[in-house]
């Protein structure tokens, strides 16, 4: 068991519902272990894998985003324009790796790390976390409506905040909202680019 520090009752049996877990796919143990860090207060992402001689995933480790440290080589960089990130790893060691039981063909625990190097996220902070913020379905229609209608993003943004209380109330602050209006934008550039060019080399696309 690796828990670490003084071990309450509560963390045993925390440990023991985390550890004797199992799922048919591997993606269902993401989803579980996500949402345990979202009402812990973490975020997670994943790390090691190994595959077996088909090419299939039969381990996977899933980390705290505090896992390791950030390279010697980011802080000897002279020639940054932009503002360094902040600092989120501390070599927290909290993790959840997975693997595959050939024989009962399913995905099972191997090894969880229950405790942290880090104060947890409050519950109303919890959102700005990587793993748990994002745009839904909904609001990504929201968003592409109103770019469709002539709005900035940067409008988007204040119609949307105004819309909701804040972006905190949405659970996604304004980067996510930027970066995906900036993908959808590139994606329809390209496909009028391709199919221009089609028209052009005179491919009827009816």
């Amino acid at each position: 068991m690796e828990i670490g520090g003084y071990v309450s009752l509560e963390d045993i049996e925390e440990y023991n519902i985390v550890a004797n877990q199992t799922f048919k796919r591997e993606e269902d143990f993401y989803e579980f272990y996500n949402s345990y860090a979202k009402n812990k207060g973490f975020s997670i992402r994943k790390d090691k894998v190994r595959r077996n001689g088909r090419d299939e995933v039969i381990l996977r480790s899933y980390v705290c985003s505090c896992e390791g440290y950030r390279e010697l080589k980011h802080f000897e960089r002279t020639d940054t324009k932009r503002q360094p990130r902040a600092l989120t790893r501390c070599g927290c060691m909290a993790m959840l790796e997975v693997e595959w039981s050939e024989s009962s063909a399913i995905w099972v625990v191997k090894k969880f790390v229950l405790s942290h190097t880090h104060p947890l996220a409050k519950p109303e902070h919890v959102f700005v976390l990587r793993s748990h913020r994002g745009l839904n379905d909904a609001q990504k229609a929201e968003a592409v409506e109103m770019g469709l209608g002539g709005l900035r993003t940067y409008e988007i943004s204040d119609v949307m905040e105004t819309s909701h209380g804040d972006l905190g109330e949405a659970r996604f602050i304004r980067k996510d909202l930027y970066n995906f209006l900036y993908i959808f934008i590139t994606m329809a550039t390209k496909e009028r680019q391709i199919k221009a060019l089609l028209i052009y080399n005179g491919t009827d696309l009816h």
